[in-house]
């Protein structure tokens, strides 16, 4: 008599050991994938920066100046205009300088209201920021200073009513950009590759302020190293004045000279002392404050 032979299956412990082990797996093997997709997004932030700096090293030798940080002049068809409309033409978007020009001119003279400028553009945008609006927006903004940037400026009291360029000590904030602002290398007596140009801003997973085209302030053009890095991402309101981005352990900065570093939240900042005091960061924030700055990365 031949005997049956039972084909032997899984038991429930096995299984479930099975099944753990995956588990295991999965969880070691996660946050690895997470670094590597997170290390190609820094770095593609970084060729954007420097995308961007290199931009403003082409304009330079055709203007022999940076671009202003906003335009504010009642007799420019560019009035509200951030640096970022100004760079078109050097981040293979110069077909949108005419459609702008065209649109400020029917708007009046201005670009406030012009619906070109709410045009998602690939080099304003970090791969790793998480906000879900993009029209108009952008994650960098430029160096006002060392100070504080006053949002207002720009405006008259109440009537928003455009003021033309002034000669006046409170539109620069000892940065290299602000309103009506035209540094050139000259005034960069610290070093271009010792000074801040764009730097990292983000906002929450709804709301950015930081706009490429231009706002009716300076808040969401430029930023103040005032702040230090990533402290602004962790108020209850973030707005642009500060510098701060969605990779760990820093933010990501153009320089003037056209290179693109990662500078550490750890690097000391002091912003309450004078410019012999204060810290490494409002060092690099400020164009001409005679102090030596350490090398970066």
């Amino acid at each position: 008599m031949m005997r049956k032979h039972r084909k032997r299956g899984f038991t429930m412990i096995e299984l479930l050991v099975t099944i753990g082990i995956i588990a295991a797996l999965i969880a070691l093997l996660l946050p690895a994938a997470q670094r590597v997709r997170e290390a190609a997004r820094r770095t593609q932030c970084r060729k954007q920066l420097k995308e961007l700096g290199l931009a403003v090293q082409t304009y330079y030798d055709v203007y022999a100046a940076l671009p202003m940080g906003r335009v504010q002049d009642t007799t420019d068809s560019h009035s509200f205009a951030g640096w970022g409309v100004a760079l078109l033409p050097y981040i293979d978007q110069r077909q949108l300088s005419p459609q702008i020009d065209a649109a400020a001119a029917a708007a009046g003279g201005s670009v406030k209201g012009v619906g070109i400028l709410d045009l998602p553009i690939r080099v304003f945008r970090c791969p790793s920021d998480i906000c879900t609006v993009i029209t108009g927006t952008s994650n960098y903004t430029g160096n006002w200073g060392a100070g504080t940037v006053d949002a207002t400026l720009g405006t008259t009291p109440d009537t928003g009513i455009l003021l033309p360029p002034m000669p006046d000590s409170r539109y620069d904030g000892g940065g290299v950009f602000y309103l009506n602002s035209s540094v050139d290398f000259q005034h960069i007596a610290d070093g271009l590759s010792n000074t801040i140009l764009f730097g990292e801003s983000i906002g929450t997973a709804h709301e950015i302020n930081s706009r490429w085209g231009g706002t009716t302030n300076l808040e969401g053009l430029a930023s103040a190293g005032e702040y230090d890095i990533n402290t602004n991402m962790h108020a209850e309101t973030p707005s642009a004045l500060g510098w701060d981005s969605r990779h760990p352990g820093g933010a990501l900065f153009a320089f003037v000279d056209g290179s693109a570093r990662f500078v550490p939240e750890s690097i000391h900042s002091d912003a309450t002392g004078d410019d012999s005091t204060q810290g490494l960061f409002q060092n690099l924030s400020d164009r001409s404050d005679n102090q030596v700055v350490d090398a970066l990365e």
